[in-house]
């Protein structure tokens, strides 16, 4: 999924094994519900959102960086935005 340079997925069913997989190695959460990051504290770990406001990028949101500066610089989307 990440090699695909696609930066959304379209929907996925209930239960679908994709889901799992995103949970596990991409968002590193194992059973529990919270996405790792630094606002996660308590006991167990990343049980209490400690502090909302201290959101750092991660690798994720670099990558989409890199495709939406990508697709703004295209020439195709440069023709659309001529219309």
């Amino acid at each position: 999924m990440v090699g695909s340079n696609a930066p959304f997925a379209r929907k996925f069913d209930k239960g679908d094994a994709a889901l799992g997989m995103i949970d596990v190695e991409l968002l590193h959460r194992n059973g529990v519900r919270l996405t790792p990051g630094g606002w996660c504290s308590g006991d167990p770990p990343r049980s209490i959102v400690a502090d909302n406001g201290r959101l750092t990028p991660g690798p994720g949101s670099q990558r989409l960086q890199r495709l939406v500066d990508a697709l703004v610089l295209s020439d195709a989307f440069k023709k659309q935005q001529g219309k």
